[in-house]
């Protein structure tokens, strides 16, 4: 397995994430296409109508924007357990 980065080890990359951005997550994703997530959606322009879509990419392409912060190539960011959780107050 090569060390290079890849869409699928990107944190900002998913393989269930929907193409529409205001769809729901794939139940049945397509094998190696994934959208990402790092901008927000752009518009698609077809007949009469406009919809918002993230860019759909191949799992092993990649760009000058990846960023890969876990150590299983799932896309899934690890998120330390030794985080600091700092209540709020509720107002009075």
């Amino acid at each position: 397995m090569s060390d290079r980065p890849t869409c699928r080890k990107c944190i900002w990359w998913s393989e269930a994430a929907p193409g529409l951005a205001v769809a729901t997550r794939d139940a049945d994703p397509i094998t190696d296409v994934g959208a990402c997530e790092r901008h927000p959606p752009v518009p698609v322009f077809g007949g009469n109508s406009v919809q918002s879509r993230f860019p759909l990419t191949h799992a092993d392409r990649s760009c000058g924007e990846y960023e890969g912060t876990d150590d299983d190539g799932d896309g899934e960011e690890i998120v330390p357990s030794t985080a600091t959780v700092i209540p709020m107050r509720t107002a009075a």
